[in-house]
């Protein structure tokens, strides 16, 4: 019986990780053979290394402490932001800005 092998991939801050199968490495949208190489030398080309980062850990290269998640964005406080508040931002800053106005004119 064969050991099965896996690829870890570990999160940017450190703190999570997924053992990934070469199937499992497939369904995320590496071709097989990369997901051979991948489990077989221990690591993946970036730009794929990247993508498996945002997929399954939610993290966006240059954002650090940021996480994208299905049905919101969490920022390194912690706090949550739904898509609500998204639409809502542009109002908010239009209101600031006419507010920022009607202060200046007085």
């Amino acid at each position: 019986m064969k050991a099965r092998k896996y690829f870890y991939l570990h999160s940017a801050d450190g703190r999570s990780h997924e053992r990934l199968s070469a199937d499992d490495l497939v369904r995320y949208g590496i071709p097989r053979s990369t997901a051979y190489r991948a489990i077989n030398r221990g690591t993946l080309p970036r730009h794929r290394h990247r993508a498996l980062q945002l997929k399954l850990f939610g993290e966006l290269q240059g954002w650090s402490g940021w996480r994208i998640l299905p049905d919101r964005i969490v920022s390194p406080t912690g706090t949550e932001i739904d898509h609500i508040d998204l639409e809502n931002l542009i109002y908010i800053k239009q209101a600031l800005r006419d507010w920022e106005f009607t202060r200046k004119k007085a």
